[in-house]
């Protein structure tokens, strides 16, 4: 077993010196003010000019690899969310008292009150392992080693994921290039107007409605299982409707498989007619998502359902609809199998990262 000693007989704390500055009375300049974990601005002023470590006091979570520790070396500013340690220099490496509580999962020296938070108290006790300086030195070098090494594989990884998004922003861009007729949205689609049920939201007796409220119960082609449930309605959406939202943020669609919905103000429903088929007009609103023009807003962006009928679509034939509707679910698929491969690739590597620096503070 090795040695381990508690925080507060290796490190100074230097939380008394802290200093929380309200927005109003904040200088800009160039000093990085610290809240919690990041830079919340740029002050005129600084407390600290030396290499310290900061962990997180509230607001935060506090296991493996949550990077609730990290290092400062400049002038900084820092409020009352973050502890400020300077740890013994002639004890322990800074950089290797950062990769253990990194690595280390804190949560039993946290507290759970109003919010959950690791009190200076708590922190003084946190066991840190001591081994000599040269073998603290060595493990860090070969950590910045491998943790070097598995960030550029983790940033070519994250690029490959970021181009699966332009592969397929530039599939819907292509696949409505034909030279066809422009109508008018509400000249092929019936746009149903936004409601509010009065009450009984919450039951979820199977009888009721689906009850949306929110774009964020939306995933992908499809809308999730609601939250909420409704007998209160005045025009339901129905099964292959495509859903908007109209406010905060305006835009997102998706396409309602349920056989009858309610929908709050927030959204409206799109109903195609005959001679146009619904996903065709789902990808090709989803096509112009970047582009549409609505109200700015100084609490929140809203389209109303004039703009929304005014929007102009290209309509050609139902079978150049269909062709063009099969085209883009197939390179859809291709985008989302690369997407979890992508994925799955940087999942591998926090785990890699976690087994590392388990391995490393278990001294193999």
């Amino acid at each position: 077993m090795r040695p381990t000693v508690k925080l507060w007989e290796i490190c100074d704390i230097l939380d008394k010196k802290r200093k929380p500055i309200t927005q109003k009375d904040r200088t800009k300049w160039i000093y990085p003010y610290y809240w919690a974990s990041w830079v919340l601005d740029y002050v005129a002023d600084y407390i600290f000019d030396e290499d310290l470590v900061l962990i997180w006091e509230d607001w935060a979570k506090w296991w493996a690899l949550d990077n609730s520790a990290f290092k400062v070396s400049w002038k900084v500013w820092v409020n009352n969310h973050a502890h400020v340690i300077r740890p013994h220099k002639e004890k322990i490496i800074d950089d290797f008292l950062v990769y253990f509580l990194v690595s280390s999962d804190l949560s039993d020296y946290i507290t759970w009150t109003t919010v959950p938070k690791l009190n200076q108290e708590r922190l003084k006790l946190i066991q840190i392992p001591l081994p000599p300086l040269e073998t603290q030195k060595a493990i860090v070098a070969k950590l910045d080693q491998i943790f070097a090494e598995l960030d550029q594989t983790k940033s070519e990884i994250q690029k490959n994921l970021d181009n699966t998004d332009e592969l397929w922003k530039s599939a819907l861009n292509q696949a409505f290039q034909g030279d066809w007729e422009m109508k008018k949205l509400g000249e092929i689609c019936e746009v149903i107007a936004w409601q509010s049920p009065e009450s009984d939201y919450y039951n979820e007796n199977g009888e009721w409605l689906p009850f949306f409220q929110w774009k964020t119960e939306f995933t992908e082609k499809y809308i999730w299982e609601p939250k909420k449930w409704t007998t209160k309605t005045t025009k339901e959406s129905l099964k292959n409707d495509i859903l908007m939202s109209v406010r905060a943020p305006v835009w997102p669609v998706n396409i309602n498989w349920f056989e009858k919905i309610c929908i709050w103000r927030w959204l409206c429903a799109i109903r195609p007619w005959d001679n146009v088929k619904l996903d065709y007009v789902f990808d090709y609103l989803l096509s112009i998502q970047d582009k549409i023009s609505w109200n700015r807003g100084s609490v929140f962006d809203s389209i109303n359902r004039n703009q929304i009928e005014s929007i102009e679509i290209p309509v050609p034939p139902l079978s150049e609809q269909e062709k063009i509707v099969e085209h883009l679910d197939q390179v859809s698929k291709k985008v989302k199998a690369l997407k979890s491969q992508y994925q799955s690739q940087l999942d591998n590597l926090e785990e890699l990262k976690k087994s590392v620096l388990d391995k490393a503070f278990r001294w193999e």
